[in-house]
């Protein structure tokens, strides 16, 4: 489909030139999240069941050349496709968030909610989402400015906020707006 696809905002356009990772390659983008800087991207791929990683130039040239694929102008794809060990699981991502500091990473595939650690590369899976939200078809994700709560609104529209640590329940999750 033509409207798909990652599109930027540089300068004073969107732009959807940025080269896609063909070495291992990208499947469909389903979110989208970036650290304060803007220095790295990270992008749910529900094809592949993973998270996919987009450097800066500057943030790049830490990670050896063979790790890393050309995105054009605005930096490098690394190549591996991170994903919880088959221990853990994990379906079809599609909510990413980071928290403010961009260290760690949460992802939901519209049953769990996942932490991953980067500079660990540790995964955890915090918890599964209540069921009314997973009727409803968890969508988004948010991380608040502390890093202490996430976000989460469904294709029904719905709201829905939780605590971002370990052993979530159902009723760990709060409903704000129907």
């Amino acid at each position: 489909r033509p409207h798909r696809g990652l599109w930027f905002y540089r300068g004073a356009a969107w732009s959807n030139t940025i080269a896609r990772p063909t070495q291992p390659p990208l499947g469909r983008p389903a979110g989208i999240a970036s650290d304060p800087a803007l220095t790295l991207v990270w992008v749910a791929d529900e094809d592949y069941q993973c998270l996919r990683k987009l450097l800066c130039p500057q943030a790049a040239a830490a990670y050896p050349a063979a790790q890393l694929e050309s995105a054009g102008a605005l930096g490098s794809w690394h190549r591996t496709r991170f994903r919880p060990p088959a221990t853990i699981g994990m379906g079809s991502p599609v909510g990413v968030t980071m928290d403010p500091m961009g260290h760690a990473v949460y992802v939901h595939d519209r049953a769990r909610l996942y932490r991953f650690i980067d500079a660990s590369n540790t995964w955890e899976m915090l918890g599964n989402l209540p069921t009314p939200l997973i009727n409803e078809g968890p969508s988004g994700l948010a991380c608040d400015r502390f890093g202490s709560h996430l976000y989460l609104n469904s294709k029904q529209g719905s709201l829905w906020k939780v605590r971002a640590i370990s052993g979530l329940t159902s009723a760990d999750f709060r409903q704000l707006a129907p």
